[in-house]
């Protein structure tokens, strides 16, 4: 899961990106904590009661401070990187000065939803840590999980069940449309009613897969061939 902060003194503001980064994280499938402020002191509070973020999304022109000088204390008062800062600000005047907090990116208001867009796709390549994330209904409500946790996929006509190491979760769909939306080539189907997680293989024979936690499934003839080719496949991307 992605922490990210907003600190701009502007409520309107504030709830436009956070609407513009909702969006974004339903069409990626991906699962982000929110944590907003209007007052740049209630973040600086939290900074210092240790809570972390992985991305702010801050506001130059504060009221009696500004993102520079606030920028410069995170850098200082912990020395570290790790929190990626996007600067945001409807005066592009500021550009020189932000060089020295080295921040991601530099956005000017209004932010429309592809500024977003590419600075999430700026972050998570500069940082090597998208974490996929497939969204299905579960029980009249929407449910979001780590693709990586799935172990398997079982399926039962129109009915998919999704198997993590402890828990297990429903949803009407068929397996291929299931397939589809995780979209992801780890995920291999070895039967007309099951998929497994590749990365949950410790043994692909002709006649079944034994995944971690010992847990055979079976695997059918029509499957065999295309479903070895892609597991081939699999264990050579890990290896290049």
């Amino acid at each position: 899961m992605l922490n990210i902060a907003i600190c701009d003194d502007e409520k309107i503001f504030c709830d436009n990106l956070h609407e513009k980064l909702i969006e974004y994280s339903f069409v990626k499938n991906n699962e982000f904590n929110f944590h907003i402020y209007t007052d740049y002191k209630d973040f600086i509070r939290d900074i210092e009661d240790e809570i972390e973020f992985d991305l702010l999304f801050l506001d130059i022109e504060l009221g009696d401070s500004n993102g520079i000088e606030i920028g410069k204390y995170l850098r200082d008062r912990f020395n570290s990187y790790k929190l990626e800062i996007v600067y945001v600000s409807g005066n592009t005047t500021y550009a020189l000065e932000l060089f020295e907090n080295k921040p991601l990116d530099f956005l000017v208001k209004p932010i429309t939803y592809k500024k977003v867009k590419y600075v999430m796709t700026l972050y998570f390549r500069e940082n090597n840590k998208l974490e996929h994330f497939v969204t299905f209904k579960f029980r009249n409500s929407f449910h979001t999980m780590p693709k990586n946790k799935i172990k398997f996929i079982k399926s039962d006509r129109r009915l998919t069940r999704i198997y993590s190491s402890n828990e297990e979760f429903e949803c009407y769909s068929k397996l291929e449309d299931f397939l589809k939306l995780l979209n992801d080539e780890d995920f291999i189907q070895i039967h007309k009613s099951y998929a497994v997680n590749a990365t949950y293989v410790k043994k692909f024979s002709r006649s079944e897969v034994i995944l971690e936690g010992d847990i055979r499934i079976p695997v059918s003839q029509q499957f065999t061939k295309i479903a070895k080719k892609q597991y081939k496949k699999f264990i050579g991307a890990r290896f290049e």
